[in-house]
């Protein structure tokens, strides 16, 4: 083999070289969040009582004492804990076990009541590829999904809750009346949600109690959040 030929191999190389590395991390990365949201999705046949209607919350506290409540919406795939930590980006890189994870986890904002006393509160979740996570509050924006599928539940140690949805919209990340926490009131937070609202219900706005919004990313824009409004309702 000539010099000439020599180094144009060694050119090769050093081309090819990066190009591999990163296809095999692609690789890797998208096994290690395929297992990740495996283990997302099992942890419920773990800790829900035999009935299938209680959690064990003292369980789970072992594992996570952050982890505040659980949500469940039968016949989707939503039935995660929720954890709040003391800023709202920890469990968008962590799992209920506080391994790093890039499916992240669920998580109720670090403003709102852990006991889910206030009269507004906010859970975000990452949306992932094949329904995981929080990829099934988009579907909502299906009247039809939206209808079969239009009660879930909130578990909490102090009691339990029912959230009848109400709408769906898609709204802005830096939407001050729904994101600004420390500074809203209920109801513009509701009225600005029904003003982006694709898919809602007939309900009376004076006659609301506390809501639960779930918040995730859409698939339209980058900074565009599809949201899912409920009523809460103690059992």
């Amino acid at each position: 083999m000539s010099r000439i030929d020599r180094l144009f191999t060694e050119a090769l190389k050093l081309l090819f070289l990066p190009i591999l590395l990163i296809a095999v991390y692609g690789i890797y990365d998208a096994f290690s969040i395929e297992m990740e949201a495996i283990r997302a999705k099992d942890v419920a046949k773990e800790y829900f009582t035999d009935s299938g209607d209680a959690v064990d919350f003292e369980k789970l506290k072992e594992k996570n004492p952050e982890i505040v409540a659980w949500l469940k919406i039968p016949d989707t795939n939503i039935n995660y804990p929720i954890m709040q930590s003391r800023d709202n980006k920890f469990y968008l890189t962590h799992d209920f076990e506080k391994n790093f994870a890039t499916v992240g986890g669920i998580f109720l904002d670090y403003r709102n009541d852990a006991g889910f006393q206030d009269e507004y509160a906010v859970i975000y979740g990452h949306r992932m590829s094949k329904g995981r996570m929080f990829s099934d509050v988009g579907e909502y924006a299906n009247k039809e999904y939206f209808a079969n599928h239009s009660v879930g539940m909130l578990y909490t140690p102090s009691g339990n809750y029912e959230l009848r949805f109400i709408a769906f919209a898609s709204v802005y990340g830096d939407t001050g009346e729904i994101y600004n926490i420390g500074a809203f009131r209920e109801e513009e937070a509701v009225r600005k949600i029904m003003e982006n609202a694709k898919v809602k219900t007939d309900f009376d706005p004076a006659n609301l109690g506390d809501v639960v919004l779930l918040s995730t990313c859409s698939t339209e824009e980058l900074m565009l959040r599809d949201v899912l409004l409920a009523e809460k309702v103690k059992l």
